[in-house]
């Protein structure tokens, strides 16, 4: 026979037998886990929003400059345009576990003063429709959660103030609801998971945090701690990907000034541990998919906070 089809029969057992046995044999290849160039966007963007999975991914908003409305629908292969939000928006709050066919976004900044908004969205594969408003008119802050019951935390308060918000808030298909507030004021914060366990990790308290925030739906806990100090993963506005508080995968980010970071870390509920490294240090991008299959597009790099049309694609 041969390594992988074979047959071998009789011989002593201890005494001689007739049994007769074969021989199969599979293999599976492991593939180690590595962030890979994707389709890159058609155009340069930072600060935009995102959701869906690898497979049948959405962008939305962002900054070109100056904000915009469009939408980018993606495949592994191609993207193509979406139908525009009612309203251009940046650095907005997604529903990270939405999909191409049924998301969410909240709050942003159309770009101009008081640089925040209390706008609400929903996306139906085809075009945007107006929701009810959030309660807090908030920009770089973070979401996570589907269309129907979804999650905002955080964000920079609106002109003159600029100052940092501890708000947190659900929607549930057709309002907002103000709930238990993060022990933090904070904004440029990432986050992953769902509306009744999410993670929220890093940003800006002021001063840069590694800390994190794990949610029952409930109340707040402390979580693990990064080993990288970091704002700006994913535009402020979640996690690279992670469809639970469990599973987070944060790429990226920034420190203070024009440092900036490709390394990557995962969480496991409890703790973050290293994961390879994106090929571009970047930050402000948009995020999406999970841990095991996750997407970065556009977001700034160096030098002068570049803008970028380069996507990142992770495996692992």
């Amino acid at each position: 026979g041969t390594t992988t089809a074979a047959v071998v029969g009789g011989g002593y057992n201890p005494s001689a037998t007739n049994v007769t046995e074969e021989y199969n044999v599979a293999s599976t290849i492991i593939t180690p886990a590595a962030w890979a160039s994707g389709v890159n966007l058609p155009v340069t963007t930072s600060h935009a929003g995102g959701a869906g999975t690898t497979e049948a991914s959405l962008v939305f908003g962002g900054y070109t400059p100056p904000a915009v409305n469009t939408t980018l629908e993606g495949t592994p292969a191609s993207w193509t345009a979406g139908g525009s939000m009612g309203t251009a928006r940046a650095a907005m709050a997604p529903a990270k576990i939405g999909s191409q066919t049924a998301a969410l976004t909240a709050a942003g900044s159309p770009g101009s003063a008081p640089y925040a908004s209390t706008l609400s969205e929903e996306y139906n594969g085809t075009g945007w429709t107006e929701g009810s408003n959030a309660n807090i008119a908030v920009n770089l802050l973070a979401g996570t959660g589907t269309q129907t019951a979804a999650l905002k935390v955080g964000g920079e308060l609106a002109s003159p103030s600029y100052g940092e918000s501890n708000s947190v808030e659900e929607y549930n298909g057709a309002s907002w609801t103000s709930v238990t507030a993060i022990p933090t004021v904070i904004r440029n914060c990432a986050s992953a998971g769902s509306q009744t366990a999410a993670l929220i990790a890093g940003g800006m308290i002021p001063g840069i945090t590694g800390n994190s925030y794990e949610y029952n739906g409930a109340s707040w806990s402390a979580g693990g701690v990064l080993s990288q100090a970091r704002q700006n993963t994913d535009g402020g506005t979640g996690a690279t990907a992670g469809a639970t508080a469990s599973t987070g995968l944060f790429g990226g980010g920034q420190a203070a000034g024009t440092t900036w970071y490709a390394n990557t870390e995962e969480y496991n509920g409890t703790a973050f541990f290293t994961r390879p490294a994106m090929a571009i240090a970047k930050a402000d991008y948009a995020g999406l998919g999970v841990n095991t299959s996750a997407l970065a597009a556009g977001g700034r790099k160096s030098p002068a906070y570049t803008k970028m049309i380069e996507v990142e694609e992770f495996t692992g």
